[in-house]
């Protein structure tokens, strides 16, 4: 019985993040949540949907495994928190825990973040470049559903995360106005123009 327990523990916190786990195993429920300094961030894959075309299921499937693999232990080394990855997408944040909770600057680690993984996918055989885009601001986090449990979070500042990454420049991190006032001085930012990359 003590086996069967630490392995569900084990696969609950596969699952979700620990603080949830915890709060979970504690109460038996999760509480939604407001926060209001949460960065998130989201990478695109440039070019997936003609890789697909090109390569066998399973050729897809190992390169992209071997991707988000690296993804998140890059994301353990950064402080960013894995919500889900969507197809080649991949949404992160950083600054929604207690543990976190005294880092005014949770933009900065999801830039650190972005700059690793553009370096990691460079180096994988299939070259793939990324599209990255951060914002920050508030959130509401919580959990749907009772049968398949995941960790979400929404509003304003996750639309605008993903439109950041949707327009962003190949191969590089775009940020909002609000993202790059924690990040400069630590990173020079630039502005551009909008545009638009197929994936």
């Amino acid at each position: 019985m003590a086996a069967e327990g630490r392995r569900a523990n084990d696969l609950l916190r596969v699952l979700l993040p620990d603080p949830i786990a915890d709060e979970l195993q504690s109460s038996g429920t999760i509480a939604p949540r407001r926060l209001d300094n949460v960065a998130v961030v989201f990478a695109d894959i440039v070019g997936f949907t003609a890789y697909c075309d090109r390569h066998s299921p399973e050729e897809v499937l190992i390169s992209l495994q071997d991707l988000f693999t690296r993804f998140e232990q890059l994301a353990l080394e950064f402080g960013v928190q894995k919500i889900k990855t969507i197809g080649d997408s991949f949404m992160g944040a950083a600054g929604l825990f207690d543990a976190d909770a005294d880092d005014e600057r949770p933009a900065l680690r999801c830039v650190q973040f972005g700059r690793a993984i553009l370096a990691a996918s460079a180096e994988l055989p299939t070259h793939w470049n990324l599209r990255i885009g951060v914002h920050v601001g508030p959130v509401v986090g919580g959990v749907v559903g009772t049968r398949q449990y995941i960790f979400d979070i929404w509003g304003d500042t996750v639309n605008t995360a993903q439109r950041i990454e949707q327009n962003a420049r190949v191969g590089q991190v775009c940020v909002s106005a609000a993202a790059r006032r924690q990040v400069e001085p630590d990173y020079k930012t630039e502005k551009h123009r909008r545009q638009r990359d197929q994936g």
